[in-house]
């Protein structure tokens, strides 16, 4: 968006150079975050060689915007002007400008003037209801303002459908981001539970003391195994999401690259309009700058992770203290120098039995 203030101040947007008279007034700025906003500021229409407050031709008082924003960040307010109190058509200069309640100009934008639409080729006729539900009525509006108005509803809806898209790309690149910390999680365990299964092989002639506690390792191998398996579940969910997720971002291009069509469409007709419609080429190029929404969502997604990863280091730390039980069972059993079998052998499918 175009600003016509330095950073410092209030920042007014999308001034257009010339406004229908006849027309309500749409005033946008922004407050910088050291602003503190008060419902005794207000923002004027003045001429622009006027240098006294009080020389203002009309004004309104503003409105405090609803706390929640980003900390920090600037903050987005609109005033309207009706019509009946514009200024008429003319050469004359004017300039929206913002004093606080304390009279001090806080910014002000750059100069426009107010200009009569061209005669009946700027012009179209609009059916429209009586407010009695009665006979439709035709009302004859510069053909400017029909554009205008068309122009902001896409807008809007571009807007809505950006940032939508960027919600979604950002969903999706945190899922496949998951889905690799999943598949790295499921390949650290797995060649966990190997060498715990070699162990447990090089245990199975040991002396007869030992075979409970190896009952109580294999158990714990049956409860990885187990545990494996749900995280491979996870990841083939997490997957099946991610291909979901990229099929809606799909879907929601494909909307934005139509919308983008029609807009181009408008553009071309708004740059066969003269000089005072360049207002609205200006607000056509310049909509893409709030998007943060996804800060609740993000948390949650580092949330689960920080449960994923917990888990994943109280598995690794499980595997270490079998490895030191097994160790000390294993010096047990050369020190008494008798061999024994429970019967029990490591297969592609598990713990099976030997016969014995």
């Amino acid at each position: 968006m175009e600003e016509t203030q330095p950073p410092a101040g209030v920042a007014f947007l999308n001034v257009a150079p010339s406004y229908v008279p006849h027309t309500r007034v749409e005033c946008h700025y922004t407050l910088p975050p050291s602003t503190k906003p008060s419902a005794r500021d207000w923002v004027g229409i003045f001429k622009a060689e006027v240098t006294s407050v009080r020389d203002y031709y009309t004004f309104v008082w503003c409105t405090v915007p609803e706390s929640g924003g980003v900390t920090g960040a600037p903050i987005h307010c609109s005033v309207q002007f009706q019509a009946s109190y514009l200024p008429k058509p003319g050469a004359q200069q004017y300039q929206f400008r913002y004093v606080d309640r304390r009279g001090e100009v806080r910014g002000q934008s750059s100069p426009f003037r107010f200009n009569e639409p061209r005669p009946m080729d700027e012009l179209v006729t609009l059916e429209e209801a009586g407010d009695d539900g009665g006979t439709d009525m035709l009302v004859v509006v510069p053909k400017a303002t029909v554009l205008q108005s068309q122009l902001e509803e896409s807008q809007q809806e571009r807007g809505a459908l950006l940032r939508e898209r960027h919600r979604l790309e950002d969903e999706v690149e945190e899922l496949r981001r998951r889905v690799t910390e999943l598949e790295e999680a499921l390949g650290s365990l797995r060649d966990e539970h190997n060498k715990l299964a070699g162990q447990y092989k090089e245990l199975s002639g040991s002396h007869e003391a030992v075979s409970e506690q190896r009952k109580t390792l294999s158990r714990q191998v049956a409860e990885r195994e187990a545990r494996i398996r749900e995280l491979e579940a996870d990841a083939q969910a997490m997957g099946q999401r991610l291909l979901e997720k990229e099929a809606e971002l799909d879907r929601a291009r494909n909307t934005v690259k139509s919308l983008l069509r029609q807009q181009e469409q408008i553009h071309h007709q708004l740059k066969e309009e003269n000089a005072e419609k360049e207002q609205y080429q200006v607000k056509l190029q310049a909509s893409e700058k709030e998007s943060r929404s996804l800060a609740c969502d993000l948390q949650e997604a580092m949330t689960l992770h920080g449960q994923k990863l917990s888990q994943t280091l109280l598995l690794q730390e499980e595997m270490v203290q079998l490895k030191h039980k097994l160790g000390i069972a294993q010096r047990r059993t050369v020190s008494t120098g008798i061999p024994h079998s429970t019967g029990l052998d490591w297969g592609e499918g598990g713990w099976q039995g030997s016969g014995i």
